[in-house]
């Protein structure tokens, strides 16, 4: 079941994800590629709306994941990717909310590494407005940000 609205120049694939083409046997457009949480909902029909006709734009959403699931669920579709492409991963609410923040960082570090075949855009953990301002997940995430920040700074394809 897919998470994302579907179009009908949308192709719906197996993983419940949508890819957004405009042209699917067209392949010499860039990749986007986006993984996340709850919080990434919708993006790849936005992106793909103000990028070129030839982009191949396909987001896969797991909602309430942990970054280790994120990650994980395509792993043999980045490995095909080249620098002309991108990935942009957006998660790491639910491990900040578990106290597993240096699991989450770990996991998306070495997913970047194996794969500096390709481009990535990172989004850090967004502040939680329900929350108070010094609650102790909203310090966990402002402490969660500033790692990731950190932790990225080594790697050139980010």
């Amino acid at each position: 079941m897919p998470i994302e609205a579907i179009t009908p120049d949308n192709e719906e694939t197996s993983n419940g994800s949508t890819t957004y083409n405009n042209k699917p046997a067209d392949r010499s457009g860039n990749k986007v590629l986006i993984l996340g949480d709850s919080h990434a909902r919708n993006c790849s029909q936005g992106v793909k709306h103000n990028l070129n006709r030839t982009a191949e734009v396909q987001g896969i959403i797991k909602p309430g994941a942990i970054m280790e699931t994120i990650v994980g669920t395509s792993i043999k579709s980045v490995e095909k990717f080249t620098k002309k492409d991108t990935v942009v991963v957006w998660g790491g609410t639910h491990d900040v909310g578990k106290n597993e923040s240096a699991k989450g960082l770990y996991q998306l570090k070495n997913f970047i590494e194996q794969n500096n075949q390709t481009n990535f855009i990172v989004i850090g953990v967004p502040h939680r407005y329900d929350l108070d301002l010094k609650s102790c997940v909203n310090e966990d995430v402002k402490v969660y940000n500033r790692k990731l920040k950190k932790c990225l700074k080594t790697c050139e394809n980010t």
